[in-house]
């Protein structure tokens, strides 16, 4: 019994949640609630006036909401029902509603208000606008016929009745309102939340780079042109190392460049994992890493660059050889220019690539 209705559940959860959209979900949860003010009312109705003219048209138009909820949750869309939903509502309910209770003096006034915040909820563009205008023409016309013909109407038997209706309308209309309005306020807070997620990881992903994962040389770039300013203004040591894989066009031309960017990740892991806090590390392009050590004079830098490039060096790769890489170290002078502070590193970097390579030079 148990499972029959955990597959119930999920049937329904499937049905009425997954892969609806907000507004969707906001129509069905509409529909469903203007089912039940229909046939409150009907009964209401009944009661008060014991005859089955006044249950037509809050029982058509509950079948009509009825319906509308139905074919959008197997049609999977929802705008063409809810367009449906809202004008028989407005166009049948509310005159049947004003002309069986009491006028003005009952249900039609709050419900109208309801049927305004339900339009402006669930439709949009002109259909909105349309329909907004149409509650406000229907309750100005509701209140000029029955100043000049008051007996266009069906009066309360007594003012009993009459209070009864207006305290029960408002309680129903107020509560309708208040849960449609939590809805709407849990869909924005919903898209707003998955908004500011897809923010920050877009952002992430524009500093990343997509082979390694590691930070790319976008990032790379914003951080020490930051350091640089930070150590002009601290006195602080600083300095950049950029690095590049020896040989790694053979590697490319003999295993092939699907197997060399599994290097480059290798690489990357590996570098990254050799690093402390103070240090940045990122892909600056190509074959070619970035590290920048912060808080590091260039001796000191110097000890944690060979420490890393003995960690690469110590890999073993599928095809059986050491991966090496030669590094350029340039350490920061308070007044030096962003390119001249990268430019001593590279050109270190060119010493050591001519020197032999698998070294560090500074």
């Amino acid at each position: 019994m148990q499972a029959k209705n955990s597959k119930i559940y999920t049937v329904c959860r499937n049905i009425f949640g997954k892969n609806l959209s907000p507004e969707h979900k906001l129509f069905l949860w509409v529909g469903g609630i203007s089912m039940v003010i229909c046939f409150g009312a009907g009964v209401a109705n009944y009661i008060v006036h014991r005859m089955l003219i006044y249950l037509i048209a809050p029982t058509i138009n509950m079948l009509i909401n009825a319906g509308c909820v139905v074919c959008a949750t197997i049609e999977k869309k929802w705008k063409p029902f809810a367009i449906v939903s809202v004008f028989s509502t407005v166009m049948l309910w509310l005159p049947s509603l004003w002309v069986s209770c009491g006028g003005m003096r009952g249900a039609v006034l709050p419900f109208a208000m309801l049927m305004g915040i339900v339009a402006v909820s669930i439709l949009s563009g002109k259909t909105r606008v349309f329909a907004v205008s149409l509650i406000a023409a229907e309750a100005i016309t509701f209140i000029f016929l029955e100043y000049y013909i008051p007996d266009i109407y069906v009066p309360f038997e007594n003012r009993s009745i009459e209070y009864y209706n207006i305290l029960i309308s408002v309680v129903f209309s107020f509560a309708a309102s208040a849960g449609l309005m939590a809805q709407v306020l849990h869909n924005y807070n919903k898209a707003k939340t998955q908004t500011e997620m897809l923010i920050v990881e877009l952002e992430r992903a524009s500093l990343t780079d997509p082979l390694t994962g590691v930070s790319n040389r976008r990032f790379l770039t914003a951080c020490l042109d930051e350091e640089m300013r930070k150590a002009y203004d601290s006195g602080d040591a600083l300095s950049v190392c950029i690095l590049d894989v020896d040989f790694f066009k053979k590697i490319n031309d003999t295993h092939g460049h699907p197997y060399g960017d599994v290097v480059l990740i290798g690489i990357s892991d590996t570098i990254k994992a050799s690093l402390g806090e103070n240090e940045v590390f990122g892909r600056y392009g190509g074959e070619e890493f970035l590290i920048i050590l912060k808080n590091s004079r260039l001796i000191d830098a110097a000890k944690i660059v060979e420490k890393t490039c003995a960690a690469v060096s110590a890999v073993v790769w599928e095809h059986g050889e050491p991966v090496t890489l030669s590094a350029g170290l340039a350490g920061y002078s308070k007044g030096i220019t962003y390119s001249s502070f990268l430019k001593t590193a590279d050109e270190n970097l060119y010493r050591a690539k001519q020197g032999g390579r698998n070294r560090v030079v500074m």
